[in-house]
C-alpha cells in the first residue's frame, strides 16, 4: 500500500489578478515545493490496484517519485480534454486561457458597433431631403447634368453604301442586314466609325451623341433623300461615299460595258408593213411602200467627265449621272445588289430590203431621256473582276411610250389645246405601238370621248375623230394602225 502525505498548510495569500502571466504561477508552485512540510494531520491509505511487479526491482534511489494523481481510466478522457485540465497538466494556470474569451467578446462588441453605425447611416440618408445632400456631407463631386436627347438623336442611318462594304462602330461590326432594315442605335458619347469597301477609299470619322461640333462624319440632310421619312426626327444620315463616280477608271468602264451588253439584249425588232408611217433620215414623216425591218435600240449617253476628284469644284458633280449615278431612292444598303441609275434613250433604225439603213436624227434630250434604275454586282474569278447588270425588260417599252407622251404634251402646248394627258397604254412588244389618251377638260365626259393617238415606230398618229379635231396637224392612222389602237384601248 502507498501512503499519500498531505502537504503542509500554506499561509493565506490574497488572490492574484487575472492579468498575471503563467510565470507567476510557476514561481508559486516552486515556493510551495521549497516550504518545509509539517506532520500530516491525517493519513489516507490507498490500495495499489496495479498488478505486482515481477523481476528485479530497481534500487530505491533510482526509482522516480510516484505521481500525485491516480491512473486515468478511458472514461476520464472528456475531463482531460477541458482547457482547465490541460492547463494544469501543462503546469499553467487556468486563467491563462482567458484571452480566447476576450477575443470572442471583442468580436461581439465590434459586430454590435458596426450594426449600430450602419443603422445610424441609413437613418441619416432617409432623413435627408435628396441624394445631393449626401454628396455635400461626404464631400463627393456633384454629377454633371446630361442634356435630354431629342427624338432620333441617337439613331444613325446610312446611304450610298454597297452590299460588300463593312461598317464598324467602336470596333463592333454592323451587319448589312441591320443597315438594310433600319437605323443603328448609338449610346451617349463619342464613337469611332470606320467603313471599308473594295474599290473605294476607306472612311474614318467620329460621331457623338448628342452631336458635337468636333464630329467629322459626312452627313446628308434628310431633305436630299427622295423618300424622306417624317419619323426620323433628329436622326442623322451617314454618307458612306461608295458612289459610282468614285470607282477606279477600270472598274467604272467594266460597269459601263456590262450595262451596254445588257441593254443590247433588250433591243426589239419588227416588220413595218407597207402603208405604215416611219421617220426618214432627214426627220420627216413618210409612208413606207415596201416592208422595212424596224429595230428599237436602247442606249445610254456618253460620259462627259464632269466629275474629276482632283479637279477643284468637281464635288458638285459627284452625284451627276455621267452616265451612271447612285439611285438615291431611300436610305440603307441592299443585301445582294448595288442599285444604280442612268438615263436611257431609245431610237429606231430601219433596214430596206436591199440592206440600206435608215437612221432618223437623234431626238431632243428633253424627249429622249428617262431615268433607268438597274442593279449591278461583281464577281472575282481568279483575280479578274467581272461586272453584271440586271435591267427590267419592261423598261424599254416604258421609255419609248414616255417619249411619245412627252411629244404629245409639247404639241398640245403649241396648239393651245387644254386637257390632261393620261397614262399611256402599252404592251411588252413595243413594235405594236403605244396608245396615248388625251382627256378634254370636261369632267363629265367618259373615257371613250378622249382623243386617241397611237405612237407607232416613233410617229404620232390620230386614231379617232376627237384626235383629228384636237390635233389636226397629226397624220391619220391607216386601217392596221387603227386596229392596233382599238386593241390597246380595250385594255383600258
Amino acid at each position: 500500500m502507498t501512503r499519500l502525505k498531505r502537504p503542509a498548510r500554506q499561509p493565506f495569500k490574497p488572490p492574484r489578478h487575472v492579468s498575471e502571466d503563467v510565470t507567476s504561477d510557476a514561481q508559486l508552485v516552486g515556493e510551495a515545493k521549497m516550504a518545509p512540510r509539517s506532520a500530516p494531520d491525517f493519513e489516507i491509505v490507498v490500495s495499489d490496484l496495479q498488478p505486482p511487479v515481477t523481476g528485479p526491482v530497481a534500487p530505491a534511489e533510482e526509482q522516480s517519485p510516484a505521481p500525485l494523481t491516480t491512473p486515468v481510466q478511458q472514461s476520464d478522457a472528456d475531463a482531460l480534454a477541458s482547457p482547465e485540465t490541460s492547463a494544469l497538466l501543462a503546469g499553467r494556470s487556468p486563467l491563462a486561457l482567458r484571452p480566447r474569451v476576450v477575443r470572442r467578446r471583442a468580436r461581439a462588441t465590434l459586430t454590435i458597433g458596426l450594426t449600430v453605425t450602419l443603422a445610424l447611416c441609413a437613418l441619416l440618408v432617409i432623413s435627408l431631403p435628396n441624394p445631393q445632400m449626401v454628396r455635400v456631407l461626404l464631400h463627393l463631386p456633384m454629377p454633371t447634368a446630361q442634356p435630354t436627347l431629342l427624338p432620333g438623336a441617337d439613331q444613325l442611318y446610312v446611304t450610298r453604301g454597297v452590299y460588300w462594304g463593312n461598317l464598324t462602330v467602336d470596333g463592333r461590326t454592323i451587319t448589312t442586314k441591320t443597315l438594310n432594315t433600319g437605323p443603328v442605335s448609338l449610346t451617349r458619347g463619342s464613337h469611332q466609325i470606320v467603313y471599308r469597301a473594295r474599290f473605294f477609299p476607306p472612311l474614318y470619322c467620329r460621331l457623338s451623341v448628342p452631336a458635337e461640333k468636333t464630329d467629322t462624319c459626312p452627313l446628308i440632310p434628310q431633305a436630299q433623300l427622295d423618300t424622306p421619312n417624317p419619323t426620323f426626327g433628329r436622326a442623322r444620315i451617314l454618307d458612306l461615299r461608295a458612289t459610282a463616280n468614285r470607282l477606279p477608271a477600270a472598274q467604272y468602264q467594266g460597269l459601263l460595258n456590262a450595262l451596254n451588253q445588257t441593254l443590247a439584249k433588250l433591243a426589239q425588232s419588227g416588220v413595218l408593213a407597207p402603208g405604215e408611217h416611219y421617220t426618214t433620215a432627214n426627220g420627216r414623216t413618210a409612208v413606207s411602200s415596201v416592208p422595212l425591218k424596224a429595230t428599237l435600240l436602247p442606249s445610254i449617253p456618253s460620259s462627259r467627265h464632269v466629275y474629276q476628284p482632283d479637279k477643284p469644284g468637281s464635288m458638285q458633280y459627284e452625284d451627276a449621272c455621267d452616265p451612271v449615278c447612285d439611285f438615291q431612292g431611300s436610305f440603307g444598303v441592299l443585301l445582294q445588289n448595288w442599285q444604280l441609275a442612268t438615263y436611257l434613250y431609245t431610237a429606231w433604225r430601219f433596214i430596206t430590203p436591199h440592206g440600206q439603213a435608215i437612221t432618223p436624227p437623234p431626238r431632243a434630250l428633253s424627249q429622249g431621256e428617262r431615268i433607268l434604275p438597274f442593279f449591278a454586282w461583281w464577281t472575282d474569278q481568279d483575280g479578274t473582276i467581272r461586272w453584271h447588270v440586271s435591267v427590267s425588260s419592261l423598261i424599254v417599252a416604258d421609255v419609248e411610250c414616255a417619249q411619245g407622251q412627252q411629244q404629245l404634251a409639247e404639241l398640245a402646248v403649241q396648239a393651245n389645246v387644254s386637257g390632261v394627258s393620261l397614262e399611256p397604254l402599252t404592251q411588252l412588244d413595243v413594235t405594236k405601238g403605244c396608245l396615248l389618251l388625251y382627256q378634254p377638260p370636261s369632267q363629265t365626259q367618259p373615257l371613250s370621248a378622249a382623243a386617241q393617238v397611237i405612237y407607232h415606230y416613233g410617229v404620232l398618229l390620230a386614231a379617232n375623230g376627237v384626235a383629228r379635231q384636237l390635233f389636226p396637224m397629226l397624220p391619220l392612222a391607216n386601217a392596221s394602225e387603227v386596229a392596233t389602237a382599238s386593241q390597246l384601248f380595250a385594255q383600258a
